[in-house]
């Protein structure tokens, strides 16, 4: 098989979560993405996906195909930028909600390097939990966890896995001793999460929480939620990226780990817009550019420790 374009139909599939989604996103319908699918994993010898409730998640094979997928879009959004001239005007202002966690510590790091190139360009902020209307008009384009919304209008990609784990401040560890197992867990009090979408807790497999005995404090908001670890009230579920900026953290029981999917998510008209269309494309790019960062905590690549000072 040497059509390249089903490995970019496979990598569409999972950021829209469906073949039908996917049929959506790139005018196919969904019979023809299914016919196509279907003919990539004989070729291939085995399912690129399963069903995980209403979206696909990768099997193994599908993980190792999608990389190579990312890699050669990659490749592809090079010569694009290489191709597009440097004095294109691109102005007006677009609205983008976001979480506070993704919203506030990472995407105005991430959108520096487009409003630096397009000076006629701004970008305003909406920072909350709560999901804009993009419909009615609350903000151009979201970033989203867990899942993307309702799907009527909108154009929306998995753009990023989120991992995470357990962590503890080494002053906690020091008093109370690491848990051994996840029973162990029950043993101590937890720093625990009060928003729409968090990180869980360990499961059984009938699904029961494995989780402390108690929430020594309860946050809304991620950096609350970060200082309450750091200063060693108990246990908590954190993001591996958010755990790496935090001095002091320790992950324990490295087997546990949960991972959460971000959604980018824009109005269908999106595209009539260069504005609009140029910061969507932007953050996807630099959300695929990051994924190490979102997937194991990597440092991000528009992290100020891993650029030149302003």
């Amino acid at each position: 098989m040497d059509n390249w374009s089903d490995y970019y139909l496979a990598l569409s599939v999972f950021e829209a979560g469906s073949h039908a989604a996917a049929g959506r996103v790139l005018g196919l319908s969904q019979p023809t993405v299914s016919r196509r699918m279907r003919a990539l994993e004989t070729h291939l010898g085995g399912a690129l996906f399963e069903r995980r409730g209403d979206l696909l998640t990768p099997t193994s094979l599908g993980r190792s195909v999608l990389d190579h997928a990312r890699n050669m879009q990659d490749e592809a959004a090079a010569i694009e930028r290489a191709a597009r001239s440097g004095n294109e005007r691109i102005e007006g202002r677009v609205t983008v909600a976001a979480s506070d966690g993704v919203g506030a510590d990472w995407l105005p790091g991430a959108l520096t390097p487009l409003l630096q190139a397009h000076p006629d360009l701004s970008v305003e902020l909406k920072i909350g939990f709560e999901p804009a209307n993009l419909a009615g008009g609350d903000a151009d384009i979201a970033l989203r966890w867990g899942q993307p919304g309702p799907q009527h209008s909108l154009l929306a990609r998995r753009a990023a896995e989120v991992g995470s784990g357990m962590y503890a401040s080494e002053c906690y560890l020091e008093r109370h001793g690491a848990p051994q197992t996840l029973d162990d867990v029950a043993d101590h009090v937890a720093v625990g999460w009060a928003a729409p979408i968090a990180f869980q807790w360990p499961r059984t497999p009938i699904g029961d929480e494995l989780k402390p005995r108690r929430d020594v404090m309860v946050a809304t908001h991620p950096s609350a939620h970060l200082e309450g670890l750091r200063n060693g009230l108990g246990l908590g579920v954190t993001s591996h990226r958010l755990a790496r900026v935090s001095p002091g953290l320790v992950r324990i029981l490295p087997d546990f780990e949960v991972l959460l999917d971000l959604w980018l998510v824009a109005h269908g008209a999106v595209r009539r817009s260069r504005a609009q269309a140029t910061v969507l494309d932007h953050i996807a790019e630099a959300l695929r550019a990051d994924r190490e960062h979102f997937r194991h905590g990597e440092l991000s690549r528009y992290s100020k420790a891993s650029s030149r000072p302003c």
